[in-house]
């Protein structure tokens, strides 16, 4: 029966109200703010002198080590305002203290990170919630000495019974951040310079004091659930575990399957194979553009067989006059002068394969070239492109040359016999 009043009296309990912990955090921070800014700004600083430490070969190794050198103090500084706040310590103090935990603190993250992410899997809610209950994981390890799995199901005891509280309070704080960080956004249209300032100064300020909030609102839950310290950690473990290898095992089982499915090589073949089409479809109109403003008589009109590349074979039969200029004035890979046109070139250059007569158009039976048949007739002509993809050559590679995307106004396209 005591036990039952006791309970009843916990769970009545209600969080701080938001003004009072957002004042709480203010005073706190205040009363440390030289050791939280000066935790938070180490590794900015570091940072920094890396910017600015000039970009050649010889600096490779130092900029690499100041690189690894920021990664670890961000970390580190992470867990040492955690300290600061919860403590008395000073920068020298919180960061000696954090590197005692340092790889515990890598796996708790770790661990939450997946046992999110394992959340998400299953579905949309149950990973917002897992995000909230364990929130205060960090904090468990690093005041509590509650170490992996069972830093996250402390978190979650805290905060049972709490989870709207604790994400509202949290929500709105986070809303406070964001609008300010937005007004000193504004300053970029006064000065670009000032405004950089003024985001380095906000957010060494801001992250501070969001600990501070965040530790705030842990040590009310401590408050009001002080019987959780003498107790075991309670929960579900081995469905988080369970949670945790979801999260892990099913990006990669997509990094397996996606591939699988999708079939990324066929992909990049259907992208090569689009562009072509395109090439051939714009070609078509500008020769079209260039018949129909210039007198096209037989000094312009150069009958023969032009590719942009290749062995000089004419895909179906013929020999080819091969040249890989896109010069569009009568002197690049199609001979025809299109700054002849009244009102200027429609093209700026001749298109070319972008894999040009590579391997890999070899090996599906064709030439990454263009090819162009310019025929006796006058104003006839043919325009063949070649096609990668499967898919491509069933539903354009149907003319008279298989895996050729093909137009033609004249006539025997492609046979060798127009000319």
């Amino acid at each position: 029966m005591q036990d039952s009043t006791k309970a009843n009296t916990v769970s009545e309990q209600q969080l701080d109200s938001f003004g009072k912990l957002f004042g709480e955090a203010w005073s706190l921070f205040k009363s440390r703010a030289w050791v939280l800014m000066g935790i938070y700004a180490l590794p900015i600083i570091v940072s920094l002198v890396a910017f600015f430490i000039p970009k050649n070969f010889i600096t490779l190794i130092p900029l690499f080590i100041l690189f690894l050198l920021e990664i670890i103090l961000s970390i580190a500084g992470s867990i040492a305002i955690i300290y600061a706040v919860s403590g008395n310590g000073g920068i020298a103090e919180s960061y000696g203290k954090s590197f005692g935990v340092f790889w515990k603190y890598l796996w708790v993250g770790l661990l939450t990170g997946l046992v999110v992410m394992g959340g998400f899997v299953m579905g949309i809610i149950p990973g917002f919630i897992f995000m909230v209950w364990f929130g205060f994981a960090y904090y468990v390890l690093l005041l509590e000495d509650k170490r992996g799995i069972g830093a996250l199901l402390r978190s979650k005891e805290y905060i049972s019974g709490y989870w709207w509280g604790v994400l509202g309070r949290s929500l709105l704080f986070l809303l406070i951040l964001f609008v300010s960080g937005a007004i000193i956004g504004l300053f970029r249209l006064i000065n670009p310079y000032v405004q950089t300032v003024l985001i380095y100064a906000f957010e060494v300020v801001a992250v501070p004091f969001l600990v501070a909030f965040t530790f705030r609102l842990y040590e009310n839950l401590v408050r009001i659930k002080s019987q959780l310290a003498s107790a075991p950690v309670a929960g579900n473990k081995r469905f988080f575990e369970f949670a945790g290898w979801l999260g892990l095992l099913t990006p990669l089982a997509l990094v397996v399957i996606v591939p699988f499915l999708f079939n990324p090589s066929a992909l990049l073949q259907q992208a090569r194979d689009s562009s072509r089409v395109q090439d051939a479809l714009n070609l078509n109109n500008d020769i079209n553009m260039w018949m129909s403003d210039v007198i096209v008589n037989r000094s312009n009109w150069k009958p023969g067989y032009y590719c942009s590349g290749g062995t000089g074979s004419f895909p179906g039969g013929g020999t080819c006059n091969v040249s890989e200029s896109t010069s569009t004035d009568g002197t690049g890979w199609l001979p025809i002068d299109f700054n002849l046109v009244s009102f200027g070139s429609p093209i700026q250059s001749l298109p070319i394969d972008s894999e040009n007569n590579q391997d890999l158009c070899r090996a599906s039976g064709g030439y990454c070239y263009y090819a162009v048949q310019l025929d006796q007739v006058l104003g006839k002509y043919q325009i063949y492109v070649p096609l990668e993809s499967s898919q491509y050559q069933n539903k354009y590679g149907t003319g008279n040359l298989p895996g050729w995307y093909e137009i033609s106004n004249g006539a025997n396209p492609g046979n060798g016999t127009g000319l």
